[in-house]
């Protein structure tokens, strides 16, 4: 049986004879090391990154860059965002809660009549980063040689309005990327200017782990940014189902709008306007 550390001062403490008081003060020492809240803690103790992480800012990543990272980076409500709510990740979910609860189509059906309204929508927003700092953030760590990638579930059909709204803030994927030319994939995903278009209700983690096998690109670490944590956990299941070393980051500098859109739009009812 394995001796636990502190067992050595309670033997010690046992032995102690002709001061028993000794003992009650060695017992209390103990505890208060290991269970106080005076505990002196490890610089490094509790403070390892684990695969999947809460951030509120995209500069929460970068001590986690290093040399041989790919960066990954959802683009709706990560990169980039609409002024105001049209066009946006969640006027699309809004679309489809209004297409099948007021409209009763079917779940598909409701999906492609709302991605078809929300891909004109993208012609008519402005956009913004969703943080100041992250374009600056890409650039720096483009120019030290880090790879860049997006992963979107926009629709390849808009993929060049899509990088036009990207350059508008500052941000080019394609500058330092995996690969230079535009491909298309089997399933239908499109990758183009270092941004991989593969649709909604795709798995983002099997598109990505298949696209990098495909261009033969083995990245030392991926490191993804999404907002959605149902993307997160994708990347993060197929990326350890493939032996590829990663960390997620699940990103909420949108949640506050996100959510008060949400109260506002409670009643699906309250949509008008034409398609």
């Amino acid at each position: 049986m394995t001796e636990h550390p502190n067992d050595g001062l309670v033997r010690q403490a046992r032995g102690i004879k002709r001061a028993p008081w000794i003992l009650l003060l060695v017992g209390l020492g103990v505890f208060a090391f290991v269970f106080g809240p005076g505990r002196v803690v490890p610089p490094d103790e509790g403070r390892a990154p684990g695969p999947r992480r809460e951030i509120r800012s995209m500069a929460e990543i970068e001590p986690f860059i290093d040399d041989g990272t790919l960066l990954v980076f959802d683009l709706d409500n990560t990169l980039i965002e609409p002024v105001g709510n049209l066009g946006s990740d969640q006027w699309y979910h809004f679309l489809v809660r209004k297409y099948t609860e007021v409209d009763r189509l079917d779940e598909k059906e409701a999906a492609a009549r709302a991605m078809k309204l929300w891909n004109k929508a993208q012609w008519l927003v402005e956009v913004k980063a969703v943080e100041p700092l992250t374009p600056n953030l890409i650039r720096r760590q483009q120019d030290r040689g880090v790879k860049t990638m997006g992963l979107t579930a926009r629709e390849p059909k808009i993929a060049g309005r899509t990088l036009e709204l990207l350059e508008r803030v500052g941000v080019r994927l394609g500058r330092s990327t995996v690969h230079q030319a535009e491909r298309k994939a089997p399933g239908g995903a499109h990758f183009k200017q270092g941004v991989l278009f593969v649709g909604e209700g795709h798995d983002k983690g099997d598109e990505l782990v298949k696209f990098l096998r495909e261009i033969r690109y083995a990245p030392a670490k991926v490191l993804f940014v999404d907002d959605r944590l149902d993307h997160v956990v994708n990347v993060e299941k197929a990326c350890r189902r493939a032996g590829i070393d990663y960390l997620v980051f699940r990103y909420g500098a949108t949640d506050a709008k996100v959510e008060q859109f949400k109260r506002d739009t409670k009643d699906p009812q309250l949509f008008v306007g034409k398609e």
